[in-house]
């Protein structure tokens, strides 16, 4: 240990060590004789780490601080002077073979100064130290502890380039696509793949038992009753048998539960889907036969080719790894559809709530005409359909909205309102014998048994591949925003891929056995999370119980009026109409996605459900588009005594930088709207009312460049340098940076005057223009 000051140092030097690791403080004291100056070094000096820099030796700088005796501020920056004291500073005169980086001589100043120095050792502006060498810090042990847990002061003047050389910017190495393959290959293993395929061989083994199983059981008879009423609601809106919707509900579900990757959404019957099944059949099927020898398709036939199709598309998204393809459908283009979907739902039925004939109806204006035939045929409306209709539209609505809450606090289990009203509707119908007396249409026959497998009809594929596609893109996004939503409540991840292949395996394996496409239920999901429900065990215990149902009760079932269901289906909507309330806040947030609603759900009202979703998706992406060029640029203020560069209009107490235009640009450039950032920055610079030397160009909120952008900056630069004003650009991003690179900008612009930061350029600019 020694005591530095006491030697009384008339030079003080700084040491580069030979690993690189330290740069050590020396002081040398002189004594003289009367011919000779000799120096004694000081061997053990104070050592300052320098790990991680990799600094060059002839950047660095030694400054060194005499305060005065009665000095009571802080010295000011490095290279000024004050009454307070002086600063020293290094000249490079120490011997090159001793690794001497840089000396200041004391002996130079008067000793009107005290012996309390302040050190700042620097490195092309940026200043790494700053302490104070007094009788309370004299030793090498104290000095290293203090300067080892120092914090780095700011950067002055720093480019890009020697910013990443000194804190040793690296690219991290790019692996090419066989390279990618082979080191996946070696971390997946043939039971890997196979539990990645099949989850429940992943859950299954690791059930709780004794704790779960009791709660899965409860949820899932719970869901098998609201299964039941919806199924045989939902069925007739793709005008199929209402049988058919407790097959939806049983066979592509035991797909899906082992390969599926949610445990909480309830897959089946959907009104959305089902509507879109029945609109194919309208288009391509015939029930009464053909007169031009063309093939006469039921509506069995075409919706499970549909399913066929929609399990294609889905298996071949998930096989492209397109999970992320729902983020297309933006939160207010999918409430809009859905509500105008309602809205076709509800027309769709009106047909059995006035007990009238007419004609089905698809395509563009269906609603207007459907509206328009129900009214041609209102004179005869059968009373006792609309009166049973509206008699169950009120009775399930009265009591959602008034008794629901009341009865969940004191009941665990939902009650099955629906399934309570069809198996009183079907009592009636048949003690009283109401289709009779009233002419009621009634469910019908209702087969006994699984129904036998067989081919969906192949030829109808390829005019279906349209449909199909509308279909799973709108079911999966349904499935998929529901299962992030209960994976999130019960921490649990979903692979949006493997979703997609579930569902395509389940649909292609359940149309051949007479399914629709199908898709979870947001209401039978929440039933089935609020019943308890753990794991798809659940629904496992739900299809044994419509297994019971389609073997011995299936029959129970036919004479069910058909106004009954549709009263089911008419309270079932209230859900989705309710969505209006989404363009109004959507509104208020953004004009723009108020009128995505609006184009959305105006759209599939007076078009249809497909075109609707295509000019949803196309008015999105034009929107995004049109965000993307959308350029913006700011005149930016220094905040006095800080590092923040703020807009001059937006706060008055940002000053400009004499002599500097700071313009921050927010937008990706590209050629779209290269032009306009040119002319803008030209317009910008004539507005200013003092003379401007240099520009610089703040890219922080710059996320992409094209080589059409670089040009367009060249050329800005190049037309600047004509009129003697220098541009410079800060913190430009890696990937940014690197596009440069590519397109031979940096052969041209001088890569010093590219800046990691806004204040590093305004500080260099101001030292190397301006007195500093």
């Amino acid at each position: 240990m020694i005591n530095f000051l006491r030697f009384e140092p008339s030079i003080l030097t700084i040491h580069a060590d030979a690993e690189g690791r330290w740069l050590i403080l020396q002081a040398c004291s002189s004594t003289s004789s009367s011919r000779v100056k000799k120096r004694k070094r000081i061997e053990n000096g104070y050592r300052l780490p320098v790990t991680g820099y990799r600094l060059p030796a002839t950047s660095l700088q030694l400054y060194v601080w005499f305060a005065s005796h009665r000095a009571t501020e802080p010295p000011p920056a490095p290279g000024g002077w004050s009454p307070a004291g002086l600063w020293g500073r290094g000249r490079r005169d120490g011997d090159a073979t001793d690794n001497v980086v840089d000396s200041v001589d004391c002996s130079d100043f008067s000793s009107a100064f005290s012996r309390s120095l302040t050190v700042v050792l620097r490195s092309r502006g940026l200043e790494l130290y700053q302490f104070i060498l007094d009788g309370k810090n004299q030793t090498c042990d104290s000095f290293q502890a203090e300067t080892t847990n120092g914090s780095l002061n700011k950067n002055y003047g720093f480019s890009r380039k020697d910013f990443d050389e000194v804190y040793m910017y690296r690219e991290y190495p790019k692996s090419g696509f066989f390279s990618r393959m082979r080191k996946r290959k070696e971390q997946l293993s043939l039971f890997k793949i196979f539990v990645s395929i099949f989850p429940i061989f992943e859950w299954l083994p690791k059930y709780k038992w004794h704790t779960d199983l009791i709660h899965d059981i409860i949820s899932g008879l719970t869901v098998a009753i609201i299964h039941i009423p919806q199924g045989l609601a939902y069925s007739i809106l793709a005008g199929v048998p209402p049988v058919v919707g407790i097959y939806m509900a049983f066979f592509p579900v035991l797909i899906y539960v082992v390969m599926g990757t949610s445990r909480h959404i309830s897959m089946g019957t959907f009104s959305i889907v089902c509507l879109m099944a029945g609109k194919s059949f309208a288009e391509y099927g015939n029930e009464s036969g053909s007169l031009n020898g063309e093939p006469v398709y039921d509506p069995i036939q075409v919706t499970t080719a549909l399913s066929v199709v929609v399990g294609a598309w889905q298996i071949l998204f998930g096989l492209m790894r397109m999970g992320s393809l729902c983020v297309l459908l933006s939160e207010h283009l999918v409430s809009g559809l859905v509500t105008g979907t309602a809205i076709l739902v509800i027309a769709s039925q009106l047909k059995y709530v006035f007990g009238v004939n007419i004609r089905k109806r698809s395509g563009p204006l269906q609603l207007i005409y459907i509206v328009s035939d129900v009214f041609e045929n209102i004179s005869s409306t059968k009373y006792a359909a609309l009166f049973t209709t509206i008699f169950v539209i009120i009775l399930l609505l009265s009591y959602q909205q008034c008794l629901k809450d009341r009865i969940a606090k004191k009941v665990p289990v939902p009650i099955p309102t629906e399934l309570i009203v069809i198996v009183s509707a079907a009592v009636l119908s048949t003690y009283f014998n109401l289709p009779e007396r009233f002419d009621l249409t009634v469910v019908g026959n209702i087969p006994r048994g699984f129904p036998k497998p067989s081919m969906p009809p192949l030829e109808l594929l390829p005019k279906l591949v349209v449909n199909g596609f509308v279909v799973a893109v709108i079911s999966f996004s349904i499935d998929i925003s529901m299962a992030f939503i209960f994976a999130e409540k019960h921490n649990y991840r979903v692979n949006a891929n493997q979703e997609l292949l579930a569902s395509g395996t389940a649909n292609i394996f359940g149309s051949f056995f007479s399914c629709p496409p199908f898709c979870a239920s947001l209401s039978r999901s929440v039933i089935q999370d609020t019943a308890g429900g753990r794991t798809q065990l659940a629904s496992i215990v739900s299809c044994a119980f419509l297994s019971l149902v389609i073997l011995f009760i299936g029959p129970f079932f036919e004479p069910l009026p058909h106004c009954v269901l549709t009263g089911i289906v008419f309270a079932a909507m209230k859900g989705m109409l309710v969505n209006v309330r989404d363009f109004f806040a959507a509104w208020k947030q953004s004009k723009m996605d108020g009128c995505i609603w609006m184009i959305t759900f105006l759209s599939v009202i007076l078009i249809d459900i497909d075109i609707g979703l295509c000019v949803g998706v196309l008015t999105s992406l034009i929107y995004i588009t049109a965000m993307g060029q959308k350029i913006k640029i700011q005149v930016l203020g220094w905040i006095p005594k800080t590092d923040i560069y703020v807009p001059t209009t937006r706060y008055q107490s940002a000053i400009s930088m004499p002599g500097i235009l700071i313009l921050h640009i927010t937008a990706g450039m590209n050629f779209a709207n290269k032009d306009s950032v040119r002319h803008r920055i030209y317009k910008k610079l004539k507005m200013q009312d003092q003379k401007i030397s240099h520009v610089l160009l703040d890219l922080s909120a710059v996320s992409y460049v094209d080589p059409s952008s670089v040009k367009a900056l060249l050329n800005i630069y190049g037309n600047l340098q004509s009129k003697d004003i220098n541009l410079y650009l800060a913190k430009c991003s890696s990937s940014i940076y690197k596009v440069l690179d590519k397109c031979k900008f940096l052969d041209v612009f001088p890569e010093n005057q590219i800046y990691p930061s806004v204040h590093e350029a305004v500080v260099s600019i101001s030292s190397q223009y301006q007195s500093f």
